[in-house]
C-alpha cells in the first residue's frame, strides 16, 4: 500500500474518511467523488502531501481542513457539489494549482489569497452564493485565467446532513464512572467522619 500511486474510490456510499491515510506517502491521484461524505480527513492533511490530483465532488462536504493549502504539489482539484461555505484563507499557497473546481456549492465570498495563485489557469466557482462582492484583484485574476463565476444566487439552500459531533472528553462514559466513584469515595468519607463522631 505504501507504494500506491492512484487510489479510485468513487461511487460508494462512504460518509465518513479515517483521519490519517497512514503510509500512502506516494498516492499522486485520489478520487472520492459520488459518494456520502461529510468531512475530508481533519488530521494530518500533510499525509497527502504528494497528491497531484484529487476529485471529492458531488458529497457532502462543508469544511475543508486548515492545511489543505500545504499540499503544495496539488495540480488540480475537483471539489464541486458539495455544501462548502467559505474557503481557507491562505488559499496562495496551493503554488502548482492549476485546476479549481468550486462550482455548486453554497460559498459566500472568496479569501483575496486565491487571486494570488501563481500557476492557475482556470478556476469555477460558478453557481454558488457570491454575491456581496469579489476580491479587489478579481479582475487581474479573470485577465490571466479562465474564470467561471456566474449564477450566484444569495437563495441558494442546501439540505441539512447529520454530521458526527466530537465525544466531550467531560461527557465521555468513562469520565462519568470516574465522576461517579468519586461521588461515591466522598459519601463513604463522610459517612466514617458521622459514624467516628457518634
Amino acid at each position: 500500500m505504501c507504494h500506491l500511486e492512484e487510489l479510485d474510490m468513487s461511487f460508494n456510499v462512504m460518509r465518513l474518511m479515517p483521519d490519517d491515510f497512514g503510509s500512502l506517502i506516494k498516492l499522486m491521484k485520489l478520487n472520492l467523488s459520488h459518494n456520502e461524505l461529510l468531512n475530508f480527513p481533519q488530521d494530518k492533511v500533510d499525509v497527502l502531501a504528494s497528491l497531484l490530483e484529487l476529485d471529492v465532488s458531488h458529497n457532502h462536504i462543508d469544511v475543508m481542513p486548515l492545511g489543505f493549502p500545504y499540499l503544495y504539489r496539488l495540480k488540480s482539484l475537483n471539489a464541486s457539489s458539495n455544501d462548502l461555505k467559505s474557503l481557507p484563507g491562505d488559499f496562495d499557497k496551493l503554488k502548482a494549482a492549476v485546476y479549481l473546481n468550486f462550482s455548486d456549492n453554497i460559498i459566500e465570498s472568496l479569501p483575496e489569497s486565491i487571486c494570488k495563485l501563481p500557476a492557475i489557469r482556470e478556476l469555477d466557482v460558478s453557481n454558488n452564493k457570491i454575491v456581496l462582492g469579489l476580491p479587489k484583484a478579481w479582475e487581474n485574476l479573470r485577465a490571466r485565467c479562465d474564470v467561471k463565476q456566474m449564477d450566484q444566487s444569495s437563495h441558494k439552500k442546501r439540505e441539512p446532513q447529520a454530521r458526527p459531533v466530537k465525544e466531550d472528553p467531560k461527557s465521555s462514559p468513562k469520565s462519568a464512572k470516574k465522576k461517579g466513584s468519586m461521588k461515591g469515595q466522598k459519601k463513604s468519607q463522610i459517612a466514617n467522619s458521622v459514624s467516628q463522631g457518634t
